[in-house]
C-alpha cells in the first residue's frame, strides 16, 4: 500500500522513530533541574556521551545533500563544500580546553565577562540568532528537497500543467545534448563558467572571445528552430518552471511538522538530547554497496564517469573548486570556527577537560571518515543519473528513491531525520542560552531557574519556526555556505584575540 509516495511500512518506520526519539527526549530531560542542566546537560557528560554529542550536533543531512549535490555538479573537487575542516580539525585540541576552562554557558558569557561589556555578549547574541534562522532555513530546505525526491508523483496523478512541464523538460535535456555535442567537457565546463561572467559583467575582453568562440562551436550543433526552441526552453529552466518530476510532499507542511517534531524533542531534553549518532551512520552508508553494484563495482564507476570528475583540485575550467578558493575557504573558516554558538557549551558539558578533548576530536575525525562514504555517493550520483535531475539539491533523494527497498527507505527517512534533528537540537538549546543569558536575563533579573528553562524552550520553538521563513528564501546552497565561513569570522577574529592577547580592549573590538 501507497501513502503520499512512501509505502506503508516505510511510513510505520518513521512513525515509530519520532514516537521513540519523543520518548528519548523525555527520558533525557528527567533530570533537568536548573539551566546548567538544560543548556550545559549538568556538565556531566563522559567520552562516549561526548563522541556522540559532537559528532551529532556537527553532521547535518543537509552536509551530506550538499557534498553529494556539489559532486554531481562539479566531480570530486566539491567534496571541499565540507571536507575542508578536515585542516581545522587540529585546532579543537586548543579552542576546546579554552572553552571548557573559561566555565561559562555561551560565547556571548565571553565577550560579556572578557571585555566587561554587556552591549557585546548582546550584540554576539543577536548575531547568533540571525545566524541560527538561516542555519534552520538550511536545514530545512535541504531535508525537504531530499524528502521531494522520495516522494514523486505517479504520472496519473500530476496536472496537465506538470506533465507539460516534464514533457518539456525531457524535450530541454534532448537538445542540450545534441547541443553539446561539439564541445568537449572541458570546453562546456569553461563555456558555463564564461556564460556566468559575461552575464554578470566580470568577463574580460580575452575572455568574451573565447566565450563567443566556444557559443559559435556548440550553436553548430542545433538548426534554427531547434536554436530557437532551446533558447525558449533554457530560458524556463533558469526560472525553475520546468521539472523533472513533481512530490507528493508539500514544502511548507513538512517544515511546519519538522519544526514542531525537533522543537517538542529538544524542549523534552534540552542539550542532553542531542545523541542520534547511530541512525546518521546508517543514512550515510546505506546507498553505497547497492549503488556500486549498480553500476558494476569501481571498475564500472570509473568507466562511465570522466576523469576530469575524480580531479580532487579543479581548474578554472572545469570547476568552482581551484586550490587557491580552497585554501581562501580555510582560512576564513580557521578564523570563523570559534565563534560557532555551540562551541562553549559543548566542551562545557564534559566532566573534565580531557573528556572534551576527546570526545571533540574523537567525533569531528569520525564525522570526517563518514564524509567520503558521502563523497562516493555523489560519483555515483554522476554515473547512474547525469542529466536527468531538474535541481542537484534532489540527488540524494532521487537515488534512495531508485536504489532502496520498501524499509530501507523508512530507515534513510529516519537517519536524515536523525541528522538534522541532532544538529539541530543542539545548536537550537545553544541559541536559545544565547537569547536567555545575554538578551532577556540582563533585561529581566533575579527570576527563578525553571522560570528562565520555560522562556529558554519557547525561544527554541521561535528559533525553529521562525527557520521557516529562511527555507522560503533560501535557494543556492554554496552562496549560502561561503556566508557560513565568512561572516562569522567578524567574532572569531575577537575571540581568538580574546584568547591570545591580553592587552585586546572592547573599544578595539568595537572597532
Amino acid at each position: 500500500m501507497i501513502l503520499f509516495g512512501l509505502h506503508i511500512i516505510d511510513c510505520a518506520i518513521v512513525l515509530l522513530y519520532v514516537v521513540v526519539i519523543l520518548w528519548l527526549g523525555r527520558w533525557a530531560g528527567r533530570g533537568t533541574k536548573d539551566t546548567s542542566d538544560f543548556f550545559l546537560a549538568g556538565r556531566k557528560l563522559g567520552k562516549v556521551y561526548q563522541f556522540f554529542l559532537n559528532f551529532g550536533q556537527s553532521t547535518d543531512a543537509g552536509q551530506a545533500v550538499g557534498v553529494s549535490r556539489e559532486i554531481y555538479r562539479q566531480g570530486l573537487g566539491g567534496m571541499w563544500i565540507q571536507y575542508l575542516v578536515l585542516f581545522l580539525t587540529p585546532f579543537y585540541w586548543f579552542t576546546t580546553l579554552w572553552f571548557r576552562r573559561c566555565r561559562l554557558t555561551t560565547i556571548g558569557d565571553f565577550f560579556t565577562e572578557r571585555f566587561r561589556s554587556p552591549f557585546l555578549g548582546g550584540s554576539y547574541a543577536v548575531f547568533g540568532l540571525v545566524m541560527a534562522f538561516l542555519g534552520c532555513g538550511t536545514s530545512y530546505m535541504m531535508a525537504q528537497k531530499t524528502m521531494a525526491a522520495m516522494t514523486p508523483k505517479a504520472i496519473e496523478d500530476c496536472t496537465v500543467e506538470e506533465r507539460a512541464s516534464m514533457e518539456q523538460f525531457d524535450r530541454y535535456m534532448v537538445l542540450k545534448e545534441k547541443l553539446n555535442r561539439g564541445l568537449t567537457p572541458d570546453d562546456r565546463a569553461w563555456l558555463e563558467e564564461l556564460e556566468a561572467k559575461v552575464e554578470q559583467g566580470e568577463a574580460t575582453g580575452e575572455q568574451a572571445r573565447q566565450y563567443e568562440k566556444l557559443k559559435i562551436r556548440q550553436d553548430r550543433g542545433l538548426n534554427g528552430d531547434e536554436q530557437e526552441e532551446f533558447d525558449k526552453l533554457d530560458n524556463r529552466m533558469k526560472k525553475g518552471e520546468l521539472k523533472s518530476f513533481f512530490s507528493y510532499t508539500d514544502k511548507t507542511l513538512f517544515f511546519i511538522v519538522f519544526a514542531v517534531l525537533v522543537a517538542a524533542y529538544t524542549a523534552l531534553g534540552g542539550f542532553t538530547a542531542a545523541i542520534q549518532g547511530v541512525l546518521i551512520i546508517i543514512f550515510s552508508l546505506i546507498l553505497i554497496p547497492i549503488g556500486l553494484r549498480e553500476v558494476g563495482g569501481f571498475e564500472g564507476l570509473h568507466t562511465r564517469v570522466p576523469d576530469y570528475k575524480f580531479l580532487l583540485f579543479g581548474s578554472a575550467a572545469t570547476s568552482e573548486y581551484a586550490w587557491y578558493t580552497i585554501a581562501g575557504m580555510i582560512t576564513a573558516n580557521l578564523v570563523s570556527i570559534v565563534a560557532a554558538s555551540h562551541m562553549m557549551a559543548t566542551a562545557g558539558s564534559a566532566t573534565n577537560e580531557m573528556t572534551a578533548r576527546v570526545g571533540m576530536l574523537g567525533g569531528m575525525f569520525f564525522k570526517r571518515f563518514i564524509m567520503l562514504f558521502w563523497a562516493l555517493a555523489g560519483l555515483l550520483a554522476i554515473a547512474l543519473y547525469s542529466g536527468e535531475l531538474h535541481d542537484p539539491d534532489l540527488i540524494w533523494g532521487h537515488m534512495t528513491s531508485n536504489l532502496l527497498f520498501t524499509g530501507a527507505i523508512g530507515l534513510m527517512l529516519a537517519g536524515i531525520l536523525a541528522a538534522n534533528m541532532s544538529t539541530l537540537d543542539a545548536q537550537s538549546v545553544c541559541n536559545s542560552a544565547l537569547f536567555i543569558r545575554n538578551l532577556y536575563q540582563p533585561i529581566v533579573p533575579g527570576k527563578s531557574e525553571r522560570h528562565y528553562i520555560n522562556v529558554g524552550r519557547v525561544m527554541i520553538a521561535v528559533i525553529l519556526l521562525g527557520g521557516i521563513y529562511a527555507a522560503h528564501k533560501e535557494d543556492n546552497l554554496l552562496s549560502l555556505f561561503k556566508y557560513f565561513i565568512s561572516l562569522p569570522a567578524v567574532f572569531g577574529a575577537a575571540v581568538w584575540l580574546g584568547f591570545m592577547w591580553r592587552r585586546l580592549t572592547r573599544s578595539a573590538v568595537l572597532v
